[in-house]
């Protein structure tokens, strides 16, 4: 799980959606802008259920945090572009056994015999992306694949089943919405009065957002997941970000 930042975060005159996170091709007319002090209300709001331990100050915060720090669940949806296109790669590579990328191929079976957590780091660090969302992705990947492999003394890509997808798949997007939040907030955690204080603040978001979206995801996936094509996959983590924005929007 991410741990408390360190720098103040985005001010509110960042972009809401960075030009490598974004896929919409229309004009730049379309980027749309943002609010003035737009994390103001959600880091008052998060600093206040910190300190007081309050589920209706986080609920507060997030509900800010959608529909003012964001932009919406729309601009949230393409403020996570390059999240779920490596998501989905993440997802081709489990479910295929290999993938190319740029011409150069990857194949799990080369990574059985080893401890699983020297392959979960190779297969995190061939799909991180690079620009400035490669760490959240790479941490949300390591994750999720942790949990959902730590079972293996040994890695072994024939044991990857609909299950192990399923998990990796709900993890990985959980891991990088907690995380992408928590950039966002940037200092507000380190504020906490104890050190125990702030990991009690950051759990209780992270279950938050995991409830959402194992809500959410899970139905999409059907009776198997190992059916589904990229391009289904890249599909259904939007339609997930979206209802975890717009459940967020209703929070008062």
């Amino acid at each position: 799980m991410g741990t408390s930042q360190s720098t103040p975060g985005l001010n509110g005159k960042s972009p809401l959606i960075p030009s490598w996170a974004d896929e919409v091709s229309e004009s730049p007319n379309a980027q749309p802008q943002p609010e003035n002090r737009r994390f103001a209300g959600f880091k008052q709001s998060l600093g206040q259920s910190i300190k007081n331990n309050s589920s209706s100050d986080l609920r507060k915060a997030l509900g800010h945090y959608a529909k003012k720090s964001t932009g919406g669940s729309a601009t949230a949806v393409r403020r996570m572009g390059a999240v779920t296109r490596s998501g989905t790669q993440l997802f081709s590579l489990l479910s295929n056994g290999s993938i190319s990328i740029d011409g150069k191929r990857f194949n799990l079976n080369e990574l059985n015999g080893l401890p699983y957590e020297d392959a979960i780091d190779q297969i995190a660090g061939f799909l991180a992306t690079l620009d400035g969302d490669s760490e959240k992705i790479r941490i949300a990947m390591i994750e999720a694949l942790s949990l959902a492999l730590e079972d293996m003394e040994e890695f072994n890509s024939e044991l990857i089943n609909d299950d192990l997808l399923k998990l990796v798949m709900i993890n990985y997007l959980t891991e990088a919405i907690f995380n992408q939040v928590l950039i966002d907030a940037g200092d507000a955690f380190n504020k906490a009065d104890t050190y125990l204080q702030a990991i009690k603040a950051q759990n209780a978001l992270h279950e938050l957002v995991k409830v959402i979206v194992d809500k959410n995801m899970t139905e999409k996936f059907g009776n198997s997941i190992q059916i589904i094509d990229e391009n289904q996959m890249l599909t259904i983590q939007r339609e997930t970000i979206r209802e975890v924005f717009i459940e967020w929007e209703s929070y008062e």
